[in-house]
């Protein structure tokens, strides 16, 4: 699994006008659709 190795090359794509986050594990492990609701969540500023 990545490790945010690309999370660099993302954001100067993007040439910082949008935010870059990252939420990865190592292992193998794949990500529940709950968690990753959650994290984008998190990440756009929370429940609106």
């Amino acid at each position: 699994m990545s490790m945010g190795q690309m999370v660099p090359d993302v954001a100067y794509a993007c040439n910082d006008k949008n935010k870059v986050a990252f939420h990865g594990r190592t292992g193998g492990n794949v990500p529940t659709v709950d968690e990753v609701v959650a994290f984008g969540k998190e990440v756009m500023g929370g429940d609106k």
